[in-house]
């Protein structure tokens, strides 16, 4: 057995809003997708404006059947969950400069995985369908992303001469809403085991366990609890078990100013000013991945400049991961078709911003 990488779509340009739907026509086993959109920012600059704000959802659909539907916030921190790093992004707020977002969708425990894939042969017309909107943050133009520029690119990693894989990776968002304070209650659905949830609660000036305090998840009305914890816990348990992430981010930004990271929970940057001497950094919002950027230049506080900003961090786009086991051990997956209900309970500390709750389940065909 050896890998095939493919393009079903190389650098395809897209209107600045949209759906597009592309055919999976091959007939190998696939072991996971890859997905490149990149786009200039305007002349200008493009604060605060990561190109995964703009890609509203990415989905594998078979007709009616939803294989993988994520936004591209928890597409990509499924992504680094899924290859123990971020994968290679171009995040900047310059003028001109060309922004990228590169996404993995996984279908099985690795790459190669000859158990766990995704078979065209067992599907009728299977497709992947992206949806997007360059505005979503600010208005196409200098200030924005460019008119017209937006460039879509789709790798297909295809496993020639392998074994017929007995079963697949189906991601999906299952539920979202706006968090208030008391208890949110969430039925899981229990058609297929379960490999792994994400949790990603996100709310301006919030911090992820100052949105959402406690976690709780259990089966048959609490026959079993298999999860309850305080969301403080639940995150630093979770840096305890997933690598420290990390990532370079471009600022065009004066004293003062409030910025906002890619990481959600112990982001640690570095800053270097590219284009000002003697310039000195201070930022104190550790735990929210947002906060002022105070800058002086000379002893003064400064006026725009251009940053760069080496992070690292954990809990990308707020999102948290619970493995139901070993990752790679189909055994440990949580049986959740032997159970009659499956309940997450979230408790809520704030009122306002969202919560988003997807799951990885194993499915057999």
């Amino acid at each position: 057995m050896f890998l095939r990488r493919t393009y079903l779509e190389s650098r395809f340009s897209l209107p600045n809003a949209g759906e597009r739907t592309t055919d999976i026509a091959m007939k190998e086993p696939i072991t996971n997708l890859w997905l490149e959109f990149r786009c200039a920012n305007g002349a200008t600059d493009n604060k605060a404006n990561m190109l995964a704000n703009c890609i509203d959802a990415i989905e594998v659909i078979d007709g009616s059947d939803v294989i993988y539907s994520l936004d591209a916030e928890q597409a990509l921190a499924y992504s680094a969950y899924y290859c123990n790093a971020l994968p290679n992004q171009l995040i900047s707020e310059l003028g001109g400069v060309t922004q990228n977002l590169s996404v993995v969708i996984p279908f099985g425990r690795f790459e190669g995985d000859e158990q766990f894939a995704f078979d065209p042969n067992r599907f009728l017309n299977p497709q992947v369908r992206i949806k997007w909107n360059l505005a979503n943050t600010r208005s196409v133009g200098v200030a924005g992303y460019a008119d017209g520029g937006l460039v879509y690119t789709l790798v297909a990693t295809c496993m020639e001469g392998g074994a017929t894989p007995s079963a697949y990776f189906m991601t999906k968002e299952i539920y979202s809403y706006v968090p208030a304070v008391g208890v949110e209650y969430v039925d899981l659905p229990t058609d297929y085991p379960y490999k792994m949830l994400l949790v990603r609660p996100t709310c301006a000036a919030k911090s992820i366990f100052g949105l959402v305090s406690n976690i709780m998840l259990h089966v048959n009305q609490q026959q079993y609890v298999l999860l309850n914890m305080r969301m403080t816990d639940f995150i630093r348990y979770n840096t305890s078990i997933e690598p420290v992430l990390h990532y370079d981010h471009e600022f065009h930004v004066a004293d003062a100013a409030n910025i906002s990271f890619l990481f959600k929970y112990g982001e640690v940057p570095s800053f270097t000013c590219q284009n000002t001497d003697d310039v000195v950094y201070r930022y104190a919002g550790t735990y929210m991945g947002e906060g002022a950027l105070a800058i002086d230049a000379a002893g003064v506080a400064s006026g725009e400049v251009n940053t760069v900003a080496q992070v690292t961090g954990h809990c990308p786009y707020g999102v948290v991961v619970h493995n139901f086991g070993r990752r790679d051990e189909p055994g440990d997956y949580f049986d959740a078709p032997a159970f009659r209900s499956a309940r997450l309970e979230l408790t809520g500390a704030h009122a306002g911003g969202n919560c988003y709750i997807s799951l990885v389940q194993a499915r057999p065909y």
